[in-house]
């Protein structure tokens, strides 16, 4: 009778703290997940795959929360069909890959640089950084296609799932590779070892300071434009030195920095592909007002004065429209320095006056 009251007593006690403990802990094939990790379930004998949410764990079944909020039930008996992998669990970096397909034509520098930049502009964007370099590898290749894999390294996370994130780093490379002038191997053209004066045009008139500038003008400034390769952790322009150029990104990542009044380096910016830098040197000659470093390897299109002076000695009045978004994007450098308070009237007068000085005009 004392045994049966004291195994009672063990029964009613121990249950709640057990289904508790299954409830935050699931042990199988050595794996440990609790509620809320993201886990991906491999089918042993088959291709089958599962990622999902852990939503709930009992006794009997796990229950996972897709990415399209399907609940999928598998039973606890029938988890050893499957190797278990938990992204977030393990407090390790999971590794992730990409396939992506281009034509044999695109140099291998090229892609491997806009992958790279779109996959290092993703993880950041999301707070995702990993102690380990991403990579892109050649797979496999034919006559015509070759297949490049994308290895990327990210931390445990719980507010994204893994599809969302690959989606997203495919979108930025997407993005990145409209800029090049790449695409994906669905159709042969060209070769592609330097881009042709219409690419170089489609680049540039989607940059804020040329978009008042008509087709001849956009294609004149194109005929005028080089093409320059940097490579990672490389210096392209120093804070204060001097300049007559500017530069668009068509490739790659750059951050720019500037000095503290005690000579310290601080980041005050990254520049990404379709984004351009070093204006305010091209057009009022004025010494570089920041440095700009590569963050990864990059191609840049670079603009000298003997280019934009063509156009001005044809159309005076781009002086205005020039100093009008010049001018606006001063300001913004200039708040976010805390060197100066300048009205943006007086501001818009001054760079206004400064480039018809620096290109002789009245």
């Amino acid at each position: 009778m004392a045994v049966a009251l004291i195994a009672t007593i063990v029964r009613t006690f121990t249950r709640p703290y057990l289904l508790c403990f299954l409830r935050s802990v699931f042990l199988s094939n050595s794996v440990a997940f609790n509620i809320g990790d993201w886990i991906k379930l491999s089918a042993i004998n088959s291709d089958k795959e599962i990622i999902g949410e852990v939503d709930n764990i009992d006794r009997r079944n796990l229950q996972l929360k897709t990415e399209s909020d399907t609940i999928v039930t598998i039973s606890q008996s029938s988890l050893d069909d499957f190797v278990i992998e938990n992204y977030w669990g393990s407090g390790k970096e999971t590794r992730f890959e990409i396939s992506f397909y281009f034509n044999k034509n695109f140099p291998v520098n090229r892609v491997k640089r806009v992958l790279l930049s779109a996959v290092k502009q993703s993880i950041e964007d999301n707070n995702l950084q990993s102690s380990k370099e991403s990579e892109v590898i050649i797979k496999h290749f034919d006559k015509e296609v070759i297949h490049y894999l994308v290895y990327f390294w990210i931390n445990p996370w719980k507010q994204i799932s893994p599809e969302k994130i690959i989606d997203r780093i495919i979108a930025t490379s997407i993005s990145y590779m409209e800029i090049s002038g790449l695409y994906f191997a669905e159709k042969k053209e060209k070769d592609y070892p330097i881009s042709t004066y219409s690419d170089i045009r489609n680049v540039i008139a989607n940059i804020d300071l040329f978009l008042t500038l008509n087709e001849n003008e956009l294609i004149e400034l194109a005929k005028g434009i080089n093409e320059t390769e940097f490579l990672k952790e490389e210096k392209v322009i120093k804070e204060n030195d001097d300049g007559d150029s500017m530069f668009v990104v068509v490739e790659g990542l750059l951050d720019v920095f500037v000095s503290s009044k005690d000579g310290k380096q601080i980041k005050v910016g990254r520049l990404k592909p379709g984004e351009f830098f070093g204006e305010m040197s091209l057009m009022t000659g004025e010494k570089r007002s920041a440095t700009v470093i590569c963050l990864t390897d990059v191609l840049l299109y670079e603009i000298r004065k003997e280019s934009i002076s063509k156009i001005i000695s044809n159309r005076k009045e781009v002086i205005n429209e020039f100093g009008e978004i010049i001018s606006r994007r001063t300001q913004l450098n200039v708040e976010l320095k805390e060197k100066y308070e300048k009205t943006k009237h007086s501001l818009l007068n001054e760079i206004v006056g400064k480039i018809k000085s620096f290109f002789k005009h009245n």
